[in-house]
């Protein structure tokens, strides 16, 4: 429940992830 109290935080690691997620599995054109 600690993300309740760090939503900032927690929105810009999803989105961190969600990055790194796609530029690993997408290959470089």
């Amino acid at each position: 429940m600690i993300s309740l109290l760090r939503t900032g935080d927690c929105t810009a690691d999803t989105a961190t992830t969600t990055t790194a997620t796609a530029t690993t599995t997408t290959p470089p054109f």
